[in-house]
This record gives structure tokens, sequence and C-alpha cells, in this order.
């Protein structure tokens, strides 16, 4: 699905998908296997010293949990996201929910790698529980998936 300026509409292709679970499918067989050889390329160029950070909502879906060594989950209640999305997107309240409903994900699977950051306060709150959470990933040694 591409815009006239050639680049792909994320906006026609996601009132598509989310509300296709074949057409998410085909999405994903499509994008996933390029997607996860970058993200192993770019972690074996660290050669162990740095931090690789992805934003990745359908981290649970892709597999990937092996090849990290710690996952943060950013939450929100459903209505807030539903509002951010109204606000920033410019969705429609249907559009949003589908979107929402779209990425449930299944749960992660190791929870001594697994932090939680709830998103339903200010922005210092936020920043706050980011910045707590970033200290410990600091601290991590590469290899260390005791966390």
């Amino acid at each position: 699905v591409f815009g006239t300026d050639g680049a792909v509409d994320r906006r026609s292709l996601g009132r598509r998908v989310f509300k296709d679970v074949e057409a998410m499918a085909r999405l994903n067989a499509i994008v996933q296997p390029p997607l996860l050889g970058r993200v192993r390329e770019a972690r074996a160029a660290l050669q162990g010293e740095g931090v690789l950070v992805l934003d990745a909502a359908l981290l649970a879906v892709w597999r990937l949990e092996p090849d990290l060594d710690l996952i943060v989950e950013v939450v929100a209640p459903v209505e807030a996201r539903i509002e951010r999305l109204l606000a920033s997107k410019g969705f429609s309240e249907a559009e949003a929910r589908e979107r929402i409903e779209g990425q449930a994900l299944p749960p992660v699977r190791d929870p001594r790698r697994y932090r939680r950051i709830q998103n339903n306060g200010s922005m210092a709150e936020l920043k706050s529980q980011a910045d707590r959470v970033w200290e410990e990933v600091v601290r991590l040694r590469p290899g260390d998936r005791t966390g």
C-alpha cells in the first residue's frame, strides 16, 4: 500500500491489516525475516559492547526474546492509548481500537529478563521509571541473562 509519494501509506496499510488476521500474518511474513536479520546483525556488530535498543510493538510475536538480555514493556490503559492515538495520529476511535486489538501480544516467556513500565501518569513519572530501568540496563554485563 503506497501513497502518491511512493512511500508506504502506513495508515491505509493499518486499516487493512489490523482488522484482518490473515492480512496481518501475510504482512508479518514479508517484514519479519529481513527485520530479524537486521536486528541480529546490529547485535553482532556490538561485539558485546554497548546497548542495542529496539522499539518493537510485536517483539513477542517475532520470537526475539532468546536474543535479548532484557525486555522492557511500556503499558498504558486502553482508554489512554486511544486518546493518544486520536491526538497524535488523528485516528478515529474505531481505528485506534483496531490498532490496539491488532497488537495484542502473547506474554513474555522469561520473567527474569522482563521489566514493565506503567505509562498512566505524567511524563515526569514515565521518565523516572525509564531512568530506573536504564540504570539497570547499563549495569548488565554482556550475556548476563539473570537481570
